[in-house]
């Protein structure tokens, strides 16, 4: 299941947990599982999936509450429980795709990148060294340079993309309008989101395309880094 329609699912049972603490008289059983069923939205597109697992846990034990005590129907019990049971095993394999995907970025970063570090004085050439992107395999004097040379210590080629993306072509203007429109369509949108629009896309291209339309404030960013960041169009 893709990152969207996995968000769908959470929505739609949550809606209907919703809806059916709406039917249930005790106020204060319907007021928890109105209030826990917004919680497992928010987990989810927050990316607590452990969080998501416990909150799934005790949404199931009010049902079977609010059936043993007369609030609810049997039936409703069943089609709830039997929704939630499903839910848990959709979060747990998303869990665990989530990890490998971790894993493996964590094994990849781990092995030496070359950094490039600019000219140092006396010499005619630049030249490359390996070192960790942490900086902690370089020398004071690499780092400055690095500093002085990228700004932010980024890598030389991805500076080079972000210049030949602002130099944008047609069909890139055309990508960004869509991006727009789609954010526009949506209200929000996570990166993830946008990935699944735009397949042909790498996810680091859209970041670029986000960020020119960061700067052009025609989207807002809300949030300063990881999956719980999304984008929003502005007002005009």
């Amino acid at each position: 299941m893709n990152s969207e329609n996995f968000k769908k699912e959470v929505y739609r049972i949550s809606y209907a947990l919703f809806m059916v603490s709406e039917q249930i008289k005790r106020v204060s059983v319907a007021k928890k599982i109105a209030e826990y069923a917004v919680f497992l939205l928010e987990d989810v597109y927050n990316n607590d999936l452990d969080k998501a697992l416990k909150d799934n846990e005790f949404l199931s034990s009010l049902v079977y509450f609010s059936s043993d005590t007369g609030l609810l129907d049997y039936e409703d019990r069943e089609v709830l429980i039997e929704e939630l049971i499903s839910l848990k095993e959709v979060i747990e394999r998303e869990k665990k795709e989530n990890r490998g995907a971790r894993e493996f970025l964590k094994k990849d970063l781990s092995s030496p990148l070359p950094i490039f570090l600019g000219k140092r004085e006396g010499e005619e050439n630049v030249f490359f060294k390996e070192g960790i992107l942490d900086g902690s395999e370089l020398l004071e004097k690499d780092k400055v340079l690095i500093s002085s040379e990228l700004g932010n210590s980024e890598i030389r080629k991805d500076s080079s993309e972000i210049r030949n993306l602002e130099k944008a072509s047609d069909g890139t203007l055309k990508r960004r309008e869509d991006i727009l429109n789609r954010i526009k369509q949506s209200g929000i949108c996570f990166l993830k989101d946008l990935s699944v629009f735009f397949p042909n896309c790498s996810e680091r291209t859209l970041r670029y395309d986000l960020e020119w339309l960061s700067k052009q404030k025609k989207v807002e960013k809300i949030g300063s880094s990881g999956p719980g960041t999304f984008y929003r169009a502005k007002i005009e």
